[in-house]
């Protein structure tokens, strides 16, 4: 079962109970002394979603500026702010995650025991995600006992000089999506389970392929986007939709969808998008006889005289003289 706190009022005995699980050492202290209220006003819940595999997600607003602290094992952290921010520290490292700051979301990989910090402030608010994959875990989905060997080093490689990792990566939309709209106010159904499951997952994937990282060539399978994207491309949706658009339809970033396309087909997915609008512009000159503007829309053109030249270009002949080609 999950925990999480059932008031919208978050006390310490409730962030201790969070922490505990996950962190050792963990200390809270504010400028208030003592402190007579709860510090936090919303909700935290944390659930182990595989074994090894937690998931952390907050709502919450800084009653009195808390700062926390504690002791980080080692394993894979993922962490994303969608809205508010966060001030933190690991390893000594400063880091600002949010919707105002440059990044939403960072993954760190840590080998080793490391210090992490949180700088509270008074009245801000915090909505986030942190996901948190032992090296069991890592080892027996990723055959990566080794946070760090995700970042693409080498198995057995020490790195004395750096205890950790740490890249930056910008979350989809259709990701910040499904995290607003977990319920996380009681106790989680079978399905929310699932769903909290799925995310979690979805964190995984798209951090590490945002990192390009070399599991990702191996450990998440192909076919269901490609699929996806053939069924978006044949019913002609992918055509009224932007590049961003479309990942965002897939459930990835821009970046990601580039990169896995390029990877899978050896082209770029831009190249490919054109030649098929070309393709379904073609078969509609055929067969529909449709006016040279019309298929010029069909293929995402504004201008027909800049349809045109692709259309030559792609097939050796001016659009008129194709559908000439069909009425015969």
């Amino acid at each position: 079962m999950g925990v999480f706190n059932s008031s919208p009022l978050v006390g310490l005995s409730d962030i201790r109970s969070l922490a505990s699980v996950l962190t050792q050492n963990h200390r809270c202290s504010t400028t208030m002394q003592p402190l007579g209220q709860a510090p936090l006003l919303g909700h935290m819940y944390q659930h182990e979603v595989q074994p090894g595999l937690f998931l952390r997600i907050n709502r919450i607003r800084d009653r009195v500026g808390l700062h926390s602290e504690a002791l980080l094992s080692p394993g894979l952290k993922v962490a994303m702010v969608w809205k508010g921010e966060a001030r933190i520290s690991l390893a000594g490292q400063s880091l600002m995650l949010g919707q105002n700051s440059r990044f939403k979301a960072m993954v760190a990989a840590l080998d080793h025991p490391a210090v992490f910090q949180r700088q509270g402030i008074k009245g801000g608010i915090e909505y986030s995600v942190v996901l948190t994959a032992t090296p069991a875990w890592l080892l027996r989905r990723l055959g990566h006992s080794s946070a760090l060997g995700l970042f693409g080093a080498p198995l057995g490689q020490q790195f004395p000089d750096l205890p950790i990792r740490i890249e930056y990566w910008q979350p989809s939309q259709n990701l910040v999506h499904k995290l607003e709209s977990l319920d996380i106010s009681s106790t989680a159904t079978s399905l929310r389970l699932l769903d909290l499951e799925a995310v979690a997952l979805n964190l995984i994937s798209e951090s590490l392929a945002a990192i390009d990282s070399p599991v990702t060539h191996t450990s998440f399978p192909s076919q269901d986007w490609t699929q996806r994207l053939e069924v978006l491309i044949n019913s002609g949706e992918a055509g009224q939709l932007s590049q961003s658009q479309l990942a965002q339809r897939l459930g990835m970033s821009l970046r990601q969808l580039q990169r896995r396309y390029h990877r899978e087909f050896g082209a770029p997915l831009g190249e490919h998008l054109r030649q098929r609008r070309l393709r379904r512009a073609y078969d509609a000159l055929t067969h529909e006889s449709i006016s040279i503007e019309s298929a010029a829309a069909i293929a995402g053109y504004n201008s027909a005289a800049n349809f045109a030249t692709a259309f030559r270009k792609a097939y050796g002949m001016t659009p008129s003289a194709c559908r000439k080609q069909g009425k015969m």
